[in-house]
């Protein structure tokens, strides 16, 4: 009896990673890989190279049948649990031709029966007896001879970056370019945990704060404070592991990392796309009468059995990564980037802004990039919303990092001067200020309004870093910037805090955390590498809410997903018949910001909606949602809050009230590698 696996390998064009799933300890399985691009010559051998999970090898015989090569899965090979690399190698006398690698993936034996993990040749038997981390490389210099491999240095928490990085050049050393480097570091690292979150029901508990089980019982994460790294329990398991990397979106919506940093060619300034990557994953939400259940695993499982929606290419196979943009975008000579160091794009009548940050601006704004890019999508959120409960276990995000949410302030300035580059405010009103931070200066004239969205709120100084604040007198400090032009102030002359600039959390050590507090309110942070709560709104692009009549006779609003950049639309009917309705409605508040209490999370298209409100600032979901009065019509989706949101902002924050071509200074938005998903098919 033979249980056979069919796959196709290639040898001469690198191809999507296939990956085969089996049982520890079976004796009765078999791969067969065709090999789809190269006749295999008559007469030569084929042997099977495998690394197991430890870094043990396995190096067999196989057989040949027509273009086939049949893997033999014998006891060592599929004796460890996890991840596993093989590459197949054709021999004929001195000529060595190898295949592009593939995985496999070994799920532990439920009986707990499993033989000791050993080196296996039916080749060269006994003349193995370690491989060192770096496996691919040593495929590669075991085609002339079989060698021993350096022992690696153990990874550690507090280097696990640096290792990472090492590994992955010296796997791309040995051929198939980056993403293939990706691909195996990753497979190596898969183990099947599942990491779970329980989040009780209003109606059980009002508490936001979740118990953490499975594999996630007894983890600790503390956000990092500027260089001072929180203990994060998570940078053991490559789940968690993410790597900053350059990312683009090819014309059939696939994404692709360019390069990773540290490596020739990588750079964060510039018209370059900044990401985010980790490996592909899978969750799963688990609802009972109690409680909501948030699972997350490198692996599917019994309650992980959906992929993330970034890891979905879109032929519907699935990717070995996920890549997430690092930033949000700002503009260069007329398109976005999400690169280091720029002013937000945003909406604003400054001169230097007035870019289309609106879901309908978007359509064309991104596609500038090419037909597949868009903006921060309702996948890139669900992800940060995933981590902050898997990883915090609570729904009440701004007690863990509030982001810039509590930073509003606008003052007028106290004393006229020329050719000058610093407003002069009372040493109280200074104090509230944070040196790096930005503000921009402008002349109101006879203007009463300090809606930031007014050009003349902009028009001496726009979004310029404060440089130093130093006290003038007793009673009155200045605030000095780093203009491009010295400028007259009069008493007219108003300073106004902005938004963080892209690259502002890149010296905050680890994964997450803010530079100087996680909740003042005043400091962007990072999740898993990502910048967040900048000091604005992020509109999302691939999400549109249109207005209904629900149950209860007020005005609903059905939630509306594209899965395809390309098919971004500003016709509410293509909306309505080519994207996907999510399986829950927004629903009424009346003109007022309610507390959210319950999330209702749609599986399939991977975004959570707010279907309960009622709650506190502290309690349920903690961040608020708003809809207008309107009774028709289109709205964008507009999540996290800007500069004044105070406790109503946070992860799922939603202000849903703006028409859907609605710019302004409090919106922008990232470039999204991830606005053309496929739709998964389970194999068997």
């Amino acid at each position: 009896m033979k249980a056979v696996k069919k796959i196709e390998i290639s040898v001469l064009h690198k191809r999507i990673t296939p990956i085969v799933y089996a049982m520890q300890g079976d004796t009765g399985r078999e791969i067969e890989c065709t090999v789809v691009d190269w006749d295999i010559p008559a007469g030569v051998a084929a042997r099977v190279w495998v690394v197991k999970p430890s870094k043990k090898v396995v190096y067999n015989d196989c057989r040949i049948a027509d273009k086939s090569v049949f893997v033999p899965m014998t006891n060592q090979t599929l004796a460890e649990p996890g991840g596993a690399i093989c590459m197949i190698e054709f021999v004929s006398g001195e000529d060595v031709v190898s295949s592009f690698s593939f995985n496999l993936y070994v799920y532990e034996s439920a009986s707990g029966d499993g033989i000791e993990s050993k080196n296996e040749s039916t080749v060269l038997e006994g003349m193995f007896e370690a491989l060192g981390q770096d496996a691919i490389k040593a495929l590669d210099a075991a085609k002339a001879e079989v060698h021993n491999v350096q022992t690696a240095a153990a990874e550690s928490i507090k280097n696990i970056e640096t290792i990472g990085k090492t590994q992955i050049d010296a796997i791309k050393e040995a051929g198939g370019g980056v993403e293939q480097a990706l691909s195996n570091y990753f497979a190596l690292r898969r183990n099947g945990l599942v990491f779970t979150t329980k989040i009780y029901k209003y109606t059980t508990s009002t508490s936001p704060v979740g118990v953490k089980m499975n594999a996630n019982e007894n983890m600790v994460c503390e956000p990092s404070i500027g260089r001072r790294k929180g203990r994060d329990d998570y940078e053991q398991y490559g789940l968690f592991h993410h790597f900053t990397c350059n990312f683009s979106v090819d014309e059939n919506g696939f994404n692709h990392v360019d390069a990773l940093e540290g490596q020739t060619g990588f750079t964060k300034y510039g018209k370059v796309q900044v990401g985010e990557v980790t490996m592909s994953a899978w969750f799963g939400i688990e609802d009972t009468a109690e409680a909501v259940l948030y699972h997350y695993s490198d692996s599917q499982t019994e309650l992980t059995p959906h992929p993330m929606k970034e890891s979905i290419n879109p032929d519907g196979t699935l990717s070995p990564f996920m890549i997430h943009a690092k930033y949000v975008a700002g503009d260069i000579e007329g398109a976005p980037y999400s690169s280091k160091g720029l002013t937000p794009a945003n909406g604003c009548q400054a001169e230097e802004a007035k870019d289309p940050v609106s879901y309908t601006g978007m359509i064309t704004y991104m596609h500038k990039l090419g037909g597949h890019y868009c903006g921060t999508t309702s996948w890139d959120l669900f992800y940060r919303q995933l981590m902050m409960i898997i990883k915090y276990a609570t729904t009440h995000s701004q007690s863990i990092m509030a982001g810039c949410s509590s930073y509003s302030y606008q003052y007028a300035n106290l004393v006229a001067e020329t050719g000058v580059t610093r407003v002069v405010v009372t040493k109280t009103q200074a104090a509230n200020f944070v040196v790096g931070s930005y503000v921009s200066i402008g002349e109101m004239g006879e203007s009463t309004n300090k809606d930031r969205y007014y050009a003349y709120m902009h028009n001496l100084a726009y979004s310029v870093k404060i440089l130093k604040i130093e006290n003038v007198d007793d009673v009155n400090a200045a605030i000095y910037v780093d203009a491009l032009e010295a400028f007259d102030t009069t008493l007219t002359t108003c300073i106004s805090a902005m938004p963080w600039h892209s690259g502002s959390t890149d010296e905050v050590a680890g994964s997450d955390g803010s530079l100087v507090s996680n909740t003042n309110g005043k400091f962007a942070y990072k999740i898993q590498g990502i910048e967040s709560g900048i000091g604005a709104h992020e509109v999302l692009s691939n999400v549109v809410m249109y207005i209904v009549t629900g149950e209860d006779g007020n005005p609903a609003r059905d939630v509306y997903v594209c899965q395809d950049a390309s098919m971004l639309s500003s016709t509410i009917a293509t909306v309505r018949t080519s994207y996907k309705k999510a399986i829950a409605q927004v629903p009424y508040t009346a003109a007022s910001w309610k507390y959210i209490t319950e999330e209702t999370t749609d599986t399939d298209l991977g975004i959570m909606i707010p279907t309960g409100v009622g709650g506190g600032s502290a309690t349920g979901f903690a961040d608020g949602l708003y809809t207008d009065e309107g009774t028709s019509g289109q709205r964008e989706w507009i999540v996290m809050g800007h500069l004044n949101y105070g406790g109503n902002a946070g992860f799922w924050a939603l202000l849903a009230s703006n028409g859907w071509s609605i710019a302004d200074w409090s919106i922008i938005s990232g470039v999204s590698p991830n606005g053309t998903r496929g739709e998964w098919q389970a194999t068997a």
